[in-house]
């Protein structure tokens, strides 16, 4: 397996090389460190460049070290094209300016939405041993099996337990009638129970010393659900299903929200990867 960090050789380009070496060795993988140069056409300042990826890959295991890269181009291009060459790439969610990141979102977002590969957004520290992840399952729209499918690859090799979520936005209206009210109450918990319970199946597919628990919530949507979540984990999993023209750029995704705003690490899996 070959993964590899982006690295902006800017504040928390540490922390990013801490993360994917750490994320190698758990991996059992080699590890690239990459810097996107833009047009720099200076020799010796891309072998200085260099240089400082070598240095940031220094504390690592001898065996996880692989390339130190710097590459042409805008950060964009260059990452969605190392998501067609590595099974895993880790960025960290640094915005671009504010126009920017209205209409396009930040680096780590637009990435997200193209990635041909998993995609580590790195918050903070590596993960701990042990870590507790959580996974966001959208039972109502048929997606959790699917993305299960990857989390299920994924979560033996990461270690620790996975969580699983559903945000219901169900809410019911004001209904004068007490006992109308009532049914109406009653019919709503019986849904989010089946719905649990069907959370549970799909976490059956984990060995059981990685399956955690499940648990159906009522939030203003899965995005801000997930983000209010992420401050009691070490990781969150969730699908990233593309939308399409205007709508994207004005709504975005699930996944976009979340790596933008997320206490914890992400983990993004791609749309291409789930077969649509």
């Amino acid at each position: 397996m070959q993964i590899v960090g982006a690295i902006d050789l800017g504040e928390g380009s540490e922390g990013v090389a801490a993360f994917t070496g750490s994320l190698a060795e758990r991996l059992d993988a080699t590890a690239d460190l990459v810097h996107v140069c833009g047009s720099e056409q200076d020799a010796d300042a891309i072998d200085g460049k260099r240089a400082r990826l070598e240095t940031l890959m220094g504390s690592w295991p001898e065996s996880r070290h692989g390339r130190a890269r710097c590459e042409p181009g805008t950060p964009v291009e260059v990452l969605l094209a190392l998501t067609r060459e590595y099974d895993a790439v880790v960025v960290r969610p640094r915005s671009g300016r504010f126009w920017e990141h209205l209409l396009l979102g930040s680096v780590a977002a637009h990435v997200v939405r193209k990635a041909e590969c998993p995609v580590f957004v790195c918050r903070g520290a590596p993960l701990p041993e042990s870590p507790r992840m959580l996974v966001g399952l959208d039972v109502r729209r048929g997606t959790h099996e699917r993305l299960m499918d990857h989390a299920k690859d994924w979560v033996p090799r990461l270690g620790g337990t996975l969580d699983a979520v559903y945000i219901d936005m169900t809410r019911v209206p004001f209904i004068r009638d007490a006992t109308v009210r009532r049914a109406a109450l009653s019919e709503l918990e019986t849904q989010r129970e089946r719905e649990r319970r069907l959370l549970e199946r799909t976490l059956a597919v984990l060995p059981t010393d990685h399956r955690g628990e499940a648990a159906v919530v009522e939030g203003a949507g899965p995005g801000e659900g997930l983000v209010e979540a992420s401050e009691d984990y070490d990781l969150l999993l969730v699908g990233s299903l593309e939308r399409q023209g205007v709508v994207q750029h004005l709504i975005g995704s699930v996944a976009e929200y979340v790596v933008t705003r997320a206490e914890s690490n992400v983990l993004t899996f791609p749309s291409q990867l789930d077969g649509d």
